[in-house]
């Protein structure tokens, strides 16, 4: 990597991040630590919701964020939502599509902050490639209506670098494509929900093509885009996908307990308004229960506002970059990389095996006392509640190949 290039700029960002005081911190895909600027419009809203006399605390805000996160998607306002995560869109989707009886939903078991957690929480999951399992987590209020509207859930396990039939990360995505393709087969699938970026290895999908199939057999295509958003080029619209919800604590940067939904213009008339409170109106809107703009709005304006001002695809180039940096220097230390490194199936997030000696929390652990701090990799047999067995490194923007060498000289030789 060259270190020249472009650091004066992305050096000038680091001093945004007070993390960085006492820490290199490389765990965005789990939760992204705060910048002046979020904690800033935290502190501006709690100072207007002091004083509630004079106002509603970020009356003025909400607007101009959802217009900042359209145009972050290169959607229409109209299209977007405001949720408390990704889990929240999924349910809304879940409970308010338009199902018939005997329809499918086809979901992937890579959970990359929800998504298979809350479908197979919806129905009961028959795998397409595997014995039947579902997945831990909080029921959701769109299982009973599943149930009841006789909506079956396919288990669809995408191909990995990581874990038992382990691929090379260069094949990946073309045989996830294919399998997806098969998946679609069914003159009874409604709904396929899949992960922009795979927990599992890192593995962006190539949604531009799974769009065009979907599109081509008539069927739905949702996108958890947790592990995308702020930190990767994402047009739904472009890239064909109707549904899309992302958290915003992670790659966005902005705090938990926000999140966006996208739902395209062209089916939205597919999806009712929730039962309770909802917004009037036939856009996205209509899924916000009515109130003030939260603290985690003005947060989420907050951290839109860097990103486009320093640019989505610089970003993503620079992450690129640092992934490769630190691909590079593993391999020269003898571990061994699961992730894609290169082309549309790289996604900055480097999962990497902690060797026959370390398991990957305790080295995780070991790193952590060197005040280097990376997250794990899902296990993808066994999803969340299964034992990571790669370490997941996903730096942002403002690190720097320094951040990244302090992590290779920490790691045991």
């Amino acid at each position: 990597m060259d270190r020249s290039r472009g650091i004066p700029s992305w050096r000038r960002q680091r001093s945004l991040f007070p993390v960085l005081q006492d820490a290199v911190y490389l765990d965005h895909a789990t939760r992204a630590p705060l910048s002046t600027r979020v904690m800033d419009a935290l502190a501006r809203w709690a100072q207007e919701a002091a004083r509630p006399h004079l106002g509603e605390p970020g009356a003025a805000t909400r607007e101009g964020v959802r217009a900042d996160a359209a145009r972050l998607l290169a959607a229409d306002p109209a299209e977007i939502a405001f949720t408390s995560g990704a889990q929240q869109g999924l349910s809304l989707l879940l409970e308010g599509l338009d199902w018939r009886p005997g329809d499918q939903l086809v979901y992937s078991s890579a959970r990359s902050a929800t998504s298979a957690r809350s479908a197979a929480s919806a129905a009961s999951a028959r795998s397409a490639t595997s014995a039947t399992s579902a997945f831990p987590g909080a029921a959701l209020p769109a299982a009973a209506h599943l149930a009841a509207r006789e909506v079956e859930a396919v288990r669809l396990r995408l191909p990995s670098a990581a874990g038992p039939g382990a691929l090379p990360p260069r094949e990946v995505a073309a045989r996830t494509l294919e399998l997806v393709e098969k998946s679609l087969t069914g003159v009874r699938t409604r709904l396929l929900l899949l992960p922009a970026v795979s927990p599992h290895d890192g593995a962006r999908l190539d949604l531009a093509n799974i769009g065009e199939r979907c599109r081509e057999r008539g069927v739905l295509l949702a996108v958890d885009a947790s592990l995308a958003l702020g930190a990767l080029p994402l047009e739904p619209g472009r890239l064909g996908i109707d549904f899309l919800v992302a958290d915003a604590h992670r790659r966005l940067g902005s705090i938990e307990g926000t999140g966006l939904l996208y739902c395209h213009a062209g089916v939205a008339s597919c999806v009712r308004s929730p039962d309770t409170g909802a917004r009037a109106g036939r856009d996205a809107r209509r899924f916000e229960a009515p109130g003030p703009a939260g603290a985690g709005i003005a947060c989420l304006g907050a951290a839109l506002a860097l990103v486009l001002e320093l640019g989505v695809p610089a970003i993503a180039e620079r992450i690129l970059e640092l992934g490769a940096y630190l691909a590079h220097g593993l391999e020269a230390r003898g571990y061994r990389v699961r992730s894609p490194l290169l082309g549309a199936g790289a996604s900055g997030i480097v999962c990497f095996a902690s060797g026959p000696r370390w398991t990957a929390p305790l080295l995780r652990a070991r790193l952590a006392r060197h005040a280097v701090h990376v997250g794990l990799a899902s296990h993808p047999s066994l999803g969340e509640s299964g034992p990571a067995d790669l370490l997941a490194v996903s730096p942002h923007f403002y690190n720097d190949p320094l951040d990244l060498d302090q992590l290779l000289d920490a790691l045991p030789g």
